[in-house]
């Protein structure tokens, strides 16, 4: 009976596994590297025709803009951080948070039907996103503050003190609307309040 010799075929197959790992960086390296900025500007690139393409604006529902782009890149939000839990943000990757997120495919213009077509369907992009139209009213979103005179107060000026103040109120709002008992931990809750404040928290809140 002839011997194998399996070192022999163990060895082969280790040669060919190379040459294909080779073979694959190379193609890896040719793409990334050489090839990179000619397919970056290729017109059936997706992700070029999406950073190129003007969002489209999100609405509330009297039609005023929560979120709006004049030119591709840009994003504003009219309303700050009163509407951001709603509309979210745009990060590095299109669509990150909230309504941004959710309808991200609309607002960049990316619908269903288009997405099938695949590559082809970068000749068919329309230069600006959808609107799309939440059931918000961004009104009823701000919250103003008014002295016992019946001044309103500026939020922007609040002191730190303040500031906390302001955000404990919220929270025990929210726990008495609610009805809903849960544990609340606040780190350092009365660092910043006087020893009249700090009396009122721990009687009223805690």
């Amino acid at each position: 009976m002839e011997k194998v010799n399996i070192k022999k075929y163990v060895l082969h197959c280790a040669l060919i596994m190379l040459t294909g790992f080779f073979l694959l960086m190379v193609n890896v390296f040719y793409y990334q590297v050489i090839a990179a900025d000619e397919l970056a500007e290729n017109p059936l690139n997706h992700r070029s025709s999406i950073s190129n393409i003007v969002r489209g604006s999100i609405l509330d529902s009297e039609g005023r803009e929560l979120a709006v782009s004049y030119e591709a890149g840009s994003r504003q939000y009219p309303y700050g951080a009163i509407a951001a839990p709603v509309t979210g943000y745009v990060g590095e990757t299109i669509g990150s948070a909230g309504v941004e997120q959710s309808a991200g495919s609309d607002l960049s213009g990316q619908s269903r039907q288009l997405a099938s077509l695949g590559p082809i369907a970068q000749f068919f992009q329309q230069e600006r996103g959808n609107d799309v139209r939440v059931t918000i009213d961004a009104d009823a979103m701000d919250i103003l503050l008014f002295t016992p005179e019946g001044d309103e107060i500026d939020k922007d000026k609040l002191s730190k003190g303040e500031k906390q103040l302001y955000a404990t109120s919220l929270l025990k709002s929210l726990v008495d609307e609610s009805g809903i008992k849960f544990p609340v931990f606040i780190d350092s809750p009365l660092q910043k309040f006087d020893k009249s404040h700090s009396s009122k928290i721990i009687t009223e809140f805690y």
